[in-house]
């Protein structure tokens, strides 16, 4: 006699996401099968049991058991991935050499929202009277946010520095 047997076929992952499935560029995000198979065949090409995505996309699992077979797809996880603001620029509108009681304006990229140090003033343009090393860091509508804006250093003192003095030719 000839002896069949027929294995059941794995059943069906369920995926769920280990933290929010909606962050931004340089974030990640767990997706975990609830099911232990012997080969795990993601949408994107992931092996393990929990697979680590970083990109936007539309993720299942298909379990393969010891035999071979396969079950049915999982429930599909929708992940979002927003992209970061670009590192803001920093402009002035006059001499970052200040005397006491003059000031310089200083604007960053327009952006949604904006974080300047020190200070931590939250618009896109700061008044500035006082001596120090400003940066400003800029987010978007989805509260990604950008990274430090090279330092712009203002100085002010009592008075001008001496200036430079180069002598071209002869004194006499």
């Amino acid at each position: 006699p000839i002896n069949i047997q027929v294995n059941p076929l794995p059943i069906a992952a369920i995926v769920t996401a280990l933290s929010t499935t909606t962050f931004c560029e340089g974030g990640s995000v767990g997706l975990h099968s609830d099911q232990v198979y012997s080969t795990y065949l993601w949408s994107n090409g992931g092996s393990e049991q929990t697979n680590i995505v970083s990109t936007t996309g539309t993720y299942y699992v298909i379990g393969e058991d010891v035999n071979g077979c396969r079950g049915e797809t999982s429930n599909e996880v929708v992940v979002i991935v927003n992209e970061v603001p670009e590192k803001p620029l920093i402009t002035a509108d006059g001499p970052l050499v200040l005397i006491t009681g003059e000031s310089v304006t200083l604007s960053a990229t327009l952006s949604d929202s904006y974080l300047w140090s020190p200070g931590g003033e939250i618009s896109q343009n700061i008044l500035v009277t006082a001596s120090g090393g400003y940066s400003v860091v800029v987010g978007n509508s989805f509260a990604c946010e950008s990274e430090a804006s090279d330092i712009v250093t203002v100085t002010v003192s009592d008075f001008l520095p001496a200036p430079d003095i180069t002598i071209a030719g002869s004194l006499r």
